[in-house]
């Protein structure tokens, strides 16, 4: 429908999402973003056969320039910015955070200018808990992207992080709408949705 031929995969992890696109038969050009060390190196083996999956330099996304330090959890994709919240390590030991390492972060502005141009370009970002400051970093260059996939959350997980109202009231500011909700993280113990998927359009 929208003849989707860029994906931006922001907090790629090992590649996962982009493999699912090419399992469902996307053959398109994908250009992947993960910040943390062993997950971009898995990612570079995981893409190296790939000629349409470009895997961007180890970096983190967000709304400034700057070195930053990533909380890495002993499950490396709870790994985030931000600290993970006691609710969360209550509920998942395994995203109690091990180490830090320090990173760049750059702006997604830049790189939409840079690739998007005439594209029409699905952009998904799942980086726990820090998408909203992603968003800002991207500015008005979102009125080039085309569709949207982002992890929102119900409960906070990570401490600080926005709510999906705040987040989904921003996107509507550029015109984009609900396309469709996918249920995502869930207590276990009692059923109670915690994350989500949305997939947003303009």
């Amino acid at each position: 429908f929208y003849k989707i031929n860029l994906v931006l995969d922001i907090g790629a992890f090992t590649g996962t999402y982009s493999q699912s696109l090419r399992r469902f038969g996307y053959k398109n050009k994908i250009i992947s973003f993960e910040p943390i060390k062993k997950s971009h190196k898995k990612l570079l083996i995981n893409s190296s056969n790939d000629k349409n999956w470009i895997i961007y330099e180890r970096t983190a996304l967000g709304e400034k320039l700057k070195k930053i330090n990533i909380n890495i959890s002993q499950r490396n994709d709870n790994s985030s910015i931000l600290n993970v919240s006691k609710n969360h390590t209550k509920l998942v030991p395994e995203s109690r955070y091990v180490k830090k390492d320090k990173v760049k972060m750059i702006k997604l502005d830049k790189i939409i200018n840079d690739n998007v141009k005439k594209n029409n370009c699905l952009l998904k970002i799942d980086t726990q808990g820090y998408e909203y400051k992603i968003l800002l970093g991207a500015g008005k260059q979102l009125k080039k992207i085309k569709l949207i996939q982002i992890e929102l959350s119900l409960e906070e997980l990570y401490n600080g992080q926005e709510n999906w109202e705040k987040i989904f009231k921003y996107l509507k500011k550029y015109g984009f709408k609900i396309w469709s909700i996918y249920p995502g993280f869930k207590n276990k113990k009692n059923g109670q949705l915690l994350q989500f998927d949305m997939i947003l359009y303009r």
